[in-house]
């Protein structure tokens, strides 16, 4: 876009900001802007000026849900919470949430029908490639103790790698917070980086499901070939991985291939099952699968 310079007294040149870049950024008369000379250009970027923003949520019916509310309005960015409610139980879910899930907000107040939960800390400049980093490894490691547990019928580590997922929730929610609040980096490219974590954040959860489905199980009713498609989904995760920090077309072909393959297994295990333990697997294979690979369009976004 072009603007035209404006002289202000006698040595002092001006160009108006673009109005739509100032409102995403939310800025006023007397923010402070970064400006980068650059040969012939100038680089002029921001970092997000955000208000707090404060929501009354009533709770009064819908107490059991009171952490779905919570989560999600975290994730918008929103920094107080004033909830009303009749039953206790939504007090219960909301301090089960904050102390599973959440970091930097904590219980301001609490009276008998309502309560207030608060941001009191948060640092503008995380080490976000960290975390994702973090994130990965995780799940990694997590789909491949599942497909070494169920192999060896060693289903009394389940209920413990199911906990990974929480420590997972904490971190992805640290991401979307912040993608929502102050956009990546590069800001274009924040929506890509949004859809993605919130899909980690997806497949791990199913990945939890699987353990809670099989950790209550006495004795698993699935033949080698089913218990041996957990290992083939930990590869195809660890491709993907590879895929998102070591880009290139030919591994995205060969990735896209890979996924038609065990979308095929998915549907022949599915077809021929035996027992409600191998429906299952086959189910979750489908499930996770598209999953991982429905990150690849926002990768390529990123990567291109």
């Amino acid at each position: 876009m072009k603007r035209k310079v404006i002289r202000q007294g006698n040595d002092v040149l001006t160009v108006t900001l673009p109005k739509a870049w100032t409102r995403r950024f939310n800025l006023k008369a007397g923010n402070e802007i970064d400006v980068e000379e650059r040969g012939n250009s100038l680089s002029i970027s921001a970092t997000p000026m955000t208000e707090v923003e404060v929501v009354d949520v009533n709770l009064k019916g819908v107490e059991e849900i009171a952490d779905y509310f919570l989560g999600s309005l975290l994730k918008r960015g929103v920094d107080e919470l004033h909830y009303s409610f009749d039953n206790p139980i939504a007090f219960d879910k909301i301090m089960k949430h904050l102390s599973e899930e959440v970091v930097g907000f904590e219980l301001i107040s609490r009276k008998k029908d309502s309560c207030i939960i608060k941001e009191v800390s948060h640092a503008k400049e995380i080490d976000f490639e960290i975390i994702l980093r973090r994130i990965f490894l995780m799940m990694h490691e997590m789909a491949k103790d599942i497909a070494s547990s169920i192999s060896s019928d060693s289903l009394e580590q389940l209920p413990s790698i199911a906990l990974v997922e929480m420590t997972n929730n904490r971190f992805t929610n640290i991401l979307r917070r912040h993608l929502v609040k102050f956009g990546y980096s590069d800001y274009n490219k924040t929506i890509f980086y949004y859809h993605i974590v919130d899909m980690l954040e997806k497949a791990c959860d199913t990945l939890k499901f699987v353990c809670q489905y099989f950790s209550g199980k006495d004795k698993l009713e699935l033949s080698k070939e089913y218990k041996n498609i957990f290992g083939s989904i930990a590869s195809f995760f660890a491709t993907y991985e590879g895929i998102f920090f070591n880009f290139s077309k030919e591994a995205v072909l060969d990735f896209y291939n890979d996924r038609k393959k065990l979308i095929k297994t998915g549907y022949s295990l599915l077809e021929k099952a035996k027992s409600p333990d191998e429906k299952i697997v086959a189910h979750f294979t489908l499930v996770i699968l598209q999953q991982i690979f429905s990150m690849v369009s926002s990768t390529i976004a990123i990567r291109v």
